[in-house]
């Protein structure tokens, strides 16, 4: 019964993957926040652990236009990271950073700048994730488009060098000065064994 296994965690297997979001997310946030030069505030993600081929329909409609950065996961944590803003988030992004209305966000520029932004995200996360688990991990050069949740995904499964069975999803949203809400997932995708090495490193602590 391995799916089971997988989607049904104890409490205190939830509490503790919850913590490691919240403390990744925070580091994440407070980066985004050196990056704009302003006030942001998080709201705590929800947590979901999934099949990776179920994630186009967990993380929005798999037709949704979003833009989405991918960055591969290496050290003792093989896989990978994406971070999916829906359009209407990344190009509130977009408008932030650049200081503009005017927003393409199939252009090189704005790409470029949205992968920087997920690589600064991502980094943030990675380093709680070592920090927490005490291993060593590093992350590859950002892959950013601007697609439908679905071809991404598919893009991904393609190219990916590691593969991988599962996802840490957390849905979460966050609000810049308090007027801006921006939405957006956070994946963590990895494969079987490394999720039982973690949940086993946290039965140890208890």
């Amino acid at each position: 019964m391995e799916n089971e296994k997988i989607l049904n965690l104890t409490d205190f297997q939830e509490d503790a993957l919850k913590e490691v979001a919240n403390i990744g997310m925070g580091n994440s946030i407070t980066s985004l926040s050196k990056l704009i030069n302003r006030k942001v505030n998080i709201h705590v993600p929800d947590l979901k652990i999934e099949k990776i081929e179920d994630v186009p329909d967990i993380v929005g409609s798999p037709e949704e236009a979003v833009v989405g950065t991918i960055v591969g996961l290496r050290g003792n944590f093989m896989g990978y990271i994406a971070i999916i803003f829906p359009e209407e988030s990344a190009a509130k992004i977009s408008e932030i950073v650049m200081d503009t209305d005017d927003v393409d966000l199939q252009s090189e520029m704005n790409l470029s700048m949205m992968g920087e932004v997920g690589q600064i995200l991502a980094g943030s996360y990675s380093s709680a994730i070592s920090d927490f688990f005490g291993i060593n991990t590093s992350i590859t050069i950002p892959y950013t488009n601007y697609d439908m949740v679905a071809a991404i995904m598919d893009n991904l499964l393609i190219e990916m060098s590691i593969e991988v069975d599962y996802a840490i999803v957390f849905d979460t949203e966050f609000t810049i000065k308090d007027e801006h809400r921006i939405k957006g997932s956070f994946l963590t995708m990895f494969n079987k064994s490394l999720l039982d090495d973690f949940l086993d490193r946290i039965n140890k602590m208890v």
